[in-house]
């Protein structure tokens, strides 16, 4: 599994434990990620905003989710020239050093 991160969108693929589990298939928002332990024991709280309304944490195991969208999205086209334009303006002001683009 790819570990979510705020913001991302998810689908559900299981959510074997709950009482009044939310439907499978179902997409939201992550809101929050907490991992707990380490190793092959680690444990994971998910906050989502769910599309349909309802605020529900899963716990991953045994609760089962897939990532379909990360955020921020992947930048390409029209964005790589603003980049260059950026990174131009950041040399020139002497701030060249601070810039992170992360792809």
């Amino acid at each position: 599994m790819t570990t979510p991160r705020p913001g991302d969108r998810i689908k559900l693929i299981a959510m074997p434990d709950d009482p009044d589990p939310i439907a499978f298939g179902s997409k939201g928002t992550v809101t929050f990620v907490n991992s707990h332990g380490g190793g092959p024991r680690i444990l994971f709280q998910i906050g989502v905003d769910w599309d349909n309304g309802r605020r529900l944490m899963l716990s991953v195991p045994p609760d089962e989710c897939e990532v379909i969208s990360r955020w921020p999205p992947r930048l390409s086209g029209t964005f790589r020239l603003y980049e260059t334009w950026i990174r131009d303006l950041a040399s020139a002001w002497g701030w060249a050093d601070r810039l992170r683009f992360g792809y």
